[in-house]
């Protein structure tokens, strides 16, 4: 870092500018400098309470240079929730372009669980786009957004916005879709929003369906919601009080297929393939 970079910087913490028109009139080339953790002096700028440094910057700047982990002007914006920075980067910007991480813009929004960026980016992003296939940790390899978002709760108009735009039958790398992820985290308000959409016949790459996700979990009223797309070696529940006071689709599922005595859980013997150490280890007679 130059000294002359150094007074770009403060210029710019002091929201000074007067002097930074000076500063980059001297030397323009201190735009491209960055700092020892990788800011340019546009990624500074957008921290700022009054833009008036950022929109000078923007003018005459990179949008799309990155910092070592991948982060663009953009996405420190996001992270910001800065919703004005946004705006108006969103035209000058690379929205394809991903974090070190694999992360879109759009996934930075839904992964943080803010509304308003997921509303702006939305439109003008690919909400299918999945995350890179070497993107640390494993568990979040070829996730979409909707996946991320479904962590962060959806009971709002733009989790509903983003439902709607994405392919709902699409797998993260172990077969998951955004219902069994939803399902997994006992997201109620997610999978009530995601079962009326999806196809609640899909199974995971391990054979088993967001009923199954959710039961293993001890997810009871959740998986209430995913009867319609199980097998009946999958309904596996903890107890008939359960049953009773907050599953009532098992229930009259379970009535109107005349059940009778069937035991429902893991049961070899009875032809039963569901794999046992998806669920816990009981199973009731109703």
């Amino acid at each position: 870092m130059s000294k002359h970079f150094d007074r770009v910087v403060r210029a710019i913490g002091r929201n000074d500018l007067q002097s930074l028109r000076g500063l980059v009139a001297a030397r323009p080339e201190a735009l491209e400098e960055a700092d020892a953790q990788g800011f340019t002096p546009l990624m500074l700028a957008v921290m700022g309470q009054d833009l008036s440094c950022f929109r000078f910057l923007l003018a005459r700047s990179n949008p799309n240079a990155k910092r070592p982990d991948g982060q663009t002007a953009l996405s420190r914006a996001i992270s910001l929730r800065s919703q004005e920075a946004v705006e108006l980067l969103i035209p000058v910007s690379d929205l394809s372009a991903t974090t070190n991480g694999g992360l879109t813009c759009l996934m930075a929004a839904a992964n943080s669980g803010w509304e308003a960026g997921i509303e702006l980016l939305l439109p003008v992003s690919d909400p299918n786009a999945l995350r890179a296939s070497d993107a640390s940790p494993a568990r979040g390899r070829g996730v979409n957004a909707l996946m991320m978002a479904v962590c962060r709760g959806g009971d709002n108009a733009s989790f509903w916005a983003l439902a709607k735009a994405t392919n709902l039958s699409a797998k993260d790398m172990f077969g998951r879709t955004a219902l069994m992820h939803a399902a997994l985290a006992g997201r109620r308000e997610c999978v009530e929003i995601l079962a009326s959409l999806s196809d609640l016949s899909l199974r995971s790459d391990a054979g088993l369906s967001a009923y199954s996700f959710a039961a293993a979990h001890d997810h009871w009223a959740v998986a209430d919601l995913l009867v319609m797309g199980a097998d009946p070696a999958e309904l596996v529940v903890p107890d008939g009080k359960i049953v009773d006071e907050i599953m009532p689709t098992l229930r009259a599922w379970r009535e109107k297929q005349s059940l009778g005595g069937l035991v429902l859980g893991v049961q070899e013997e009875k032809g039963f393939t569901t794999p046992a150490d998806a669920f816990p280890k009981r199973s009731i007679r109703l």
